[in-house]
């Protein structure tokens, strides 16, 4: 096949391709654009989750009718004007790609006036049809309104690859809280389908501002105990906020970086605060808004197409910096480790295990009713399939630490981990009654409001439907809030508990409808028997035979659903040789 050189039409498309993927990179660059205009209130407005509308009307500088042309094509820029400057930028845009890749796959419409002239100027056209453009009056209004509607009409493979509109809509919510945070002077009015996300009013304080801003989008408990630092080294500042030690969360998805004023993503950044947290973290996440300013010419940000990553010119300065600077903050919080608490490393299981060590579930045994003795050792001696360890009689000696229970059997001595046991017995009953669409629901009694930003209420909603199967009734209370009516009655769910499950849902489990429904069953049963009894609960003899008897009916009873052990064994002939004799 011989060599050809593209048309333009089919050019314009690839490299819109490379700057806009959804909905979201259209809203980031027409904010980028504003911002850089100069303007100071931004008002947004989408429809059908950025598909049918993306609107954003700025107070800026506008443009002429002159520009407002030149805007539309490619590589039409106002940032740059030599190679140099691309090594001390002070605007978010500079390719001059935007809104020459929006336009390619949109139709577009931009209002514009720069107070220069007697009226603005329409701009509208549709597909980069550049041939096809045209001009209008316009009111005599500052700034500019810049609409895009039917994204992707006319790239129909593109759409249909996009993720469904809840991920969209969550996509969206992010980069407005992006720019919120890096930007607290600005104003930014955020309506998503007519209904208000945000409604962020900007002042010359950023402080006061930002506090405000950060509770709002972070909300609940995750806004509580942020450690304020800051540090200054060879022309490099840096700024955050971050979780106190004693109120990591279950996810990552409240982690805001910034360098010099642009969101990003890096690996240097990421790995140095969570080397900080290092012997902290016990499978949680801390939770950060970190700001770094750095000269222009010590970090290259045209390194990826969306400019989503960054690199820094040295990288190895940047962790030690931030590392350390985490690091002594998180020193003066932290408090000497509680001896009864114990202050082990987590085993290799532990440390391999996919879910963190979250308080799901309250102190409560009621499902570890009494059991008859007697009975019991009749059942036992009948159970031809009876794990190894199982040797009857077995006699309940005692509870050790208000958390080991000691078991005597007719050749060894048994030490069960009461609260690995009953999370592995509760997570193969709820697994078998999911299995069979047998799962008990319990109505509570006051629903329970979980407060979460609006991007996890959104995420958390796409697993509405999947969640009512599997026991767990939930709704829309607000913008950044959730509504939960019901859970299995096999679990019981604090408030703290179920805000914690919800967030930790939508970071683990991604798209419900990519997910296998054993890996989705067994992810939330993993999460929700992980404190069924908490360590320290006392026990009665019953309850102590009936957990040890449902453990052995356990299809592993050797393993809590976190690969942690359940039982240690010492037998009678290793009793006999530690001794230094020949029987008992």
């Amino acid at each position: 096949m011989p060599v050809k050189v593209l048309p333009p039409e089919i050019v314009s498309l690839i490299a819109a391709g490379e700057v806009i993927e959804s909905p979201a990179s259209v809203l980031k660059e027409l904010l980028e654009n504003a911002l850089d205009a100069g303007a100071d209130s931004i008002n947004i407005d989408v429809k059908k989750a950025g598909k049918e509308l993306i609107r954003i009307n700025d107070n800026g500088s506008g443009m002429s009718e002159e520009d407002l042309q030149m805007s539309v094509l490619r590589h039409a820029t106002s940032k740059i004007t030599s190679y140099e400057d691309l090594h001390r930028l002070s605007s978010y845009g500079f390719r001059g790609e935007a809104l020459y890749s929006v336009f390619a796959v949109s139709r577009l419409k931009i209002s514009s006036w720069n107070g220069k002239s007697g009226a603005g100027t329409i701009l509208t056209g549709e597909g980069g049809d550049l041939s096809g453009l045209k001009l209008s009056p316009a009111p005599p209004v500052k700034g500019s309104t810049v609409e895009i509607c039917d994204l992707f009409f006319n790239t129909p493979v593109r759409m249909k690859f996009l993720k469904k509109d809840a991920s969209l809509k969550a996509s969206l919510i992010r980069v407005v809280e992006d720019f919120a945070l890096a930007r607290p002077q600005t104003s930014f009015a955020f309506k998503l389908d007519g209904r208000e996300i945000f409604n962020f009013p900007g002042g010359r304080d950023a402080g006061a501002v930002l506090d405000f801003r950060v509770r709002k989008i972070l909300a609940g408990k995750t806004s509580e105990k942020l450690i304020k630092l800051s540090s200054e080294r060879d022309g490099i500042k840096f700024s955050a906020l971050i979780s106190d030690p004693v109120n990591l969360i279950a996810s990552r998805t409240s982690q805001y970086t910034f360098v010099n004023g642009r969101s990003v993503e890096n690996r240097i950044l990421q790995q140095a605060v969570y080397k900080a947290y290092e012997h902290l973290r016990n499978g949680r996440h801390p939770a950060w808004i970190i700001f770094l300013e750095t000269p222009g010419d010590r970090v290259d940000v045209n390194i990826h197409p969306q400019k989503r990553e960054i690199k820094f010119s040295d990288e190895n300065f940047v962790f030690e910096f931030v590392h350390r600077t985490v690091s002594e903050g998180l020193l003066k919080k932290q408090s000497p480790p509680s001896l009864s608490a114990g202050n082990t490393a987590p085993s290799s299981a532990t440390q391999g295990a996919a879910v963190p060590d979250l308080d799901f579930v309250s102190e409560k045994s009621n499902n570890l009713s009494t059991y008859n003795q007697e009975d019991f050792l009749d059942h036992v001696y009948k159970n031809e399939d009876a794990p190894l360890w199982h040797n009857p009689p077995i006699t309940f000696v005692g509870q050790l630490f208000d958390s080991l229970l000691l078991f005597q059997t007719r050749k060894s001595l048994l030490l069960v981990d009461q609260h690995a046991a009953v999370e592995r017995i509760m997570f193969e009953k709820y697994a078998e009654d999911f299995n069979k669409n047998m799962i008990q629901v319990q109505a509570l009694l006051l629903p329970v409001s979980v407060e979460m930003s609006p991007a996890q209420a959104e995420n958390i909603l796409r697993w509405k439907d999947w969640l009512k199967k599997a026991g767990f009734e939930i709704n829309r209370s607000g913008p950044g809030a959730v509504t939960v009516y019901s859970t299995p009655s096999v679990f019981y769910f604090t408030p703290d508990a179920l805000s914690d499950f919800l967030s930790y849902l939508s970071e683990i489990l991604g798209n419900p409808d990519k997910v296998p429904e054993e890996l989705k069953r067994d992810s939330i049963a993993t999460l929700a028997c992980k404190k069924s009894i908490k360590a320290r609960d006392k026990i009665t003899k019953d309850s102590a035979l009936k957990i040890i008897e449902d453990l052995k009916d356990c299809a592993d009873s050797l393993h809590c659903p976190h690969g942690r052990p359940t039982i240690l064994e010492l037998t009678l002939d290793e009793l006999v040789r530690k001794f230094g004799r020949t029987s008992i």
